[in-house]
C-alpha cells in the first residue's frame, strides 16, 4: 500500500500502482490485522479496513484528527486505533471505545499509545501515562512522565 500526499491510497500488483480509493484523500496510517485485512486511520473521523473480495471500504465511526494505528496483539482480527479525542479497539464489528473525557483530568487530547499481549493498552496524554484494561471502569494512573518520553 501507498498513500501519496491527497492522491488516495494505491497498491502495487506487480507492474503498476492502482487507486484503492478515491482521489483527494490522505491517511495518517496503515495495518494489517491477523485476518489480512488492511486498515486506514484517516486525518479526521476516519477509520476504514479494505475489503479485497468486494474491491471496497468499510467505514466506522471514530471521533478525532487519526494518531496511530496499529494490530491487536491480544484480539484475533482486531486492531487498536487512537485519535487525538478517541482510542478504539475494534474487529470491524464489535467495537470498544474511550473518549479523553473518560479518564482523569480529562486533558485536551490523547498523545500515543502502546498495547500488550494481555489485553491492557498504555495510554498518554500530556505528561501522564494510564493503563487501562478493556473491562476496567476507569483507567489506572500509572506513571507521571515528560512529555517528550510519550509514545
Amino acid at each position: 500500500m501507498f498513500n501519496p500526499t491527497f492522491n488516495g491510497i494505491h497498491v502495487w500488483n506487480g507492474t503498476d500502482f492502482y487507486p484503492l480509493e478515491d482521489y483527494l484523500t490522505s491517511s495518517e496510517g496503515f495495518t494489517e490485522d491477523s485476518q489480512g485485512r488492511f486498515w486506514s486511520l484517516g486525518e479526521y473521523y476516519s477509520l476504514k479496513y479494505y475489503n479485497g473480495n468486494l474491491n471496497n471500504w468499510t467505514t466506522l465511526s471514530i471521533v478525532g484528527w487519526g494518531l496511530r494505528i496499529i494490530p491487536d496483539p491480544a484480539t484475533e482480527g482486531s486492531i487498536w486505533a487512537i485519535t487525538d479525542y478517541e482510542i478504539q479497539r475494534t474487529n470491524g464489528t464489535d467495537t470498544y471505545r474511550r473518549g479523553i473525557e473518560e479518564f482523569p483530568g480529562s486533558a485536551a487530547w490523547f498523545t500515543g499509545f502502546a498495547a500488550d499481549a494481555n489485553g491492557i493498552v498504555w495510554v498518554g496524554y500530556l505528561c501522564t501515562v494510564y493503563q487501562h484494561r478493556q473491562y476496567a471502569d476507569s483507567p489506572q494512573y500509572k506513571y507521571r512522565i515528560i512529555p517528550d518520553l510519550v509514545v
